[in-house]
Formats: C-alpha cells, structure tokens, sequence
C-alpha cells in the first residue's frame, strides 16, 4: 500500500503586521556597484593587455653584450665543440674543432704543385751544371780554332795552303763560336728560369704556410674573452666560409629592447626606465635609440619567437647588472603597470 505524503509549500516571509518582505534596496545597490566594477576593471584589464604597450613603454628585453662572432674561415664540418652557451671563456682557450675536405684538399694540391715544381728546379739545375762544364772545354775549342784563323791569316804565301785546309780552318773557327755562343745562351737561359722557377716555388711554399697556419688543424680558439650566447653551431653542422662557428659577449652587459611599431608614447636617450624580470626591479636609463629599425637578432627571435623589424632601444645601468646574460627583462617606464605590479609584490614578499 502506498502512501502519499503532503508536505506544506514553503510560504513567503511576512512582516508581524502580515506583509511580505522586500530585499533590502541598499544590498542591491552594492551588488550592483560591485558588479559594474568587475566589468569595467575586467575592461580596463583586456585594454591594458591589448594597447597598453602602445600608450606606455612595456618593452621586451634581452640582457645581451657587445658580439664577437667567431667564424669558419672555410667551408668545414664541426667535428668538436667544446662549449656549451652561458659558458665562460678565455682570450685563446680552444672552443671548437672544425674538418675541412676543401682545404686538405688544397693542402694535397700545394703539396704536389711543390713536388713537381722541385722537379723541374732540380732537372733544369743538372742541365745548368752539364752546360756549366762544357763551355770551358768549348772556349778552349774556339781559342784553338781562332787562333788557327790567325796564324792563317798572317801565312805570306797563299798558295803553300790548300783552299780545302783554309775552308776547315774558317768552318771549324765559325763552328767553335757557335757553338760556345749556344752554351753561354743555355745558362743564362737556365738561370733565369730557374729564377722565374724559384719564385714560383716560394709563391707555393707561402700559400702552404698560409693555409696551414690558417687551418691550424682544424682547431678553432676564442677571439677575446667572454660568454659564449645562444649562437653556436651543432656538432656534425657543415658551415660555409664566414658562417659562425659561434658568438661570444664581451664587455659590460647591458639590455637590447625593441619598441613596438606605432607606439603613442615618447621615449628618448637618458630617460629614465624600469627593467623587471618579474620579481627584480632595478632602476636603468636608455643609453641610445636607433633611429632606424633593424631586425631582430637570432637570440632574441628564439627568446620571444618575434621577426619584424623594430626599432632598437639600448638600456644600460650605473650599477653591476643584476640579471644574467640571455635572460629576459621588461623595460617599462616607472608608472608603468608592470612596475606597479612588480613593486607591490615586492613589498608583499618583503
């Protein structure tokens, strides 16, 4: 058997005098008020977040150095790298090793340009030495005959020598001369070849050096001491001539910002600005803006993942800069609301 239960409906709350009760109006005034600031701050919010950049500095940052690429003087595979980036080096500490077919490939080809060319000097120099003995033995030849020419010359009677004998005499003279004439001809001819062989021997023995010294086996040093930043090549990479083997920050650190293209505010060198990772907030100044735009370097594409071209903004300190290299940095002007936000947590942390 089932039962059905009733249960009273719940009746509206009156007054003591019988009346219904009202929600209180000053409640709904404040809920109200409440509600419409929500949706203004959460306007003001989505404002700020979309074109606060534009009305107020709020600039992107990269603690970066003065760059020194070192680069491969010729086209080479990385066989070695001995650095990681963020590691500090040394002016002519060892960072990489580099093999190169091209230039052991040269190297082979100046090697067998010498060796010929060391044959033909020494071919032409024992030739030198043959001609250089036998023109004694031909001078004497051609003072013998000469001389003959003379005493023929002086006979007073003609007829006691024969036409056939004075011929001889003249022919042997003539032949004598010649052939003299054509040995001083070869070693002066030898000599200066073996000059023009000389020099051209030196002119290989210089490019051999040259490409030695220059490849070094391969082995790549710093160029000045410093960091090593994010550009450095992958072991096994093939790098053609000037290609950087890799990118070394020198001197004093200092902040690379980019400006956002159409900006409202204005902004010059000395000003006065912020720079905050989030959590530091340290007092900067703009040391130079560059009035034309350049493109965004390899670092700090792969920090922020931008590619136009901005305008460059170099913010420095008077102080030790506090944040390492390659970290990330906002430069924002003291009112900003990034500055605002980053000091009150601060004191909330403090």
């Amino acid at each position: 058997m089932i039962r059905s239960s009733t249960r009273p409906l719940p009746t509206p709350q009156t007054s003591p005098s019988g009346r219904r009760q009202r929600p209180n109006s000053g409640t709904r005034s404040i809920g109200r008020i409440v509600y419409l600031l929500l949706i203004t701050g959460f306007a003001v919010y989505l404002i700020a977040r979309l074109t606060g950049h534009l009305v107020v500095l709020n600039a992107a940052g990269l603690v970066t150095s003065d760059r020194y690429v070192v680069g491969a003087a010729y086209t080479a595979r990385v066989a070695e790298m001995h650095v990681l980036p963020g590691d500090t080096v040394v002016d002519g500490q060892i960072i990489a090793r580099l093999e190169s077919t091209e230039v052991l490939a040269t190297l082979a080809q100046l090697a067998q340009n010498t060796a010929v060319i060391e044959a033909q000097q020494e071919a032409i120099m024992k030739r030198r030495r043959v001609v250089e003995s036998l023109i004694p033995v031909a001078e004497r030849r051609f003072a013998v005959a000469r001389e003959g020419e003379l005493r023929l010359a002086q006979e007073v009677d003609r007829n006691s020598v024969s036409q056939t004998f004075r011929s001889a005499i003249v022919s042997e003279s003539f032949k004598a001369e010649r052939d003299l004439a054509t040995l001083q001809s070869e070693l002066i001819s030898s000599d200066s070849e073996l000059a023009s062989i000389a020099a051209n021997l030196q002119e290989v023995r210089l490019a051999t050096e040259a490409t030695r010294q220059s490849y070094a086996d391969g082995v790549v040093v710093a160029s000045v001491a410093g960091t090593v930043s994010a550009t450095v090549a992958s072991l096994g990479q093939v790098l053609t001539a000037g290609e950087p083997v890799l990118e070394l920050l020198n001197g004093s650190p200092f902040v690379l910002a980019y400006l956002t293209n159409g900006r409202l505010y204005n902004i010059s060198p000395a000003d006065r600005v912020i720079l905050t990772d989030g959590v530091r907030t340290v007092d900067a100044r703009v040391e130079r803006i560059d009035i034309v735009a350049d493109s965004l370097p390899v670092e700090f594409r792969t920090a922020f993942g931008a590619y136009e071209r901005q305008q460059v903004m170099r913010v420095t300190m008077d102080a030790e800069m506090p944040f390492p290299y390659l970290s990330r940095v906002s430069v924002v002007s003291p009112w900003s609301p990034t500055h605002v936000v980053s000091w009150m947590k601060s004191v909330i942390s403090y």
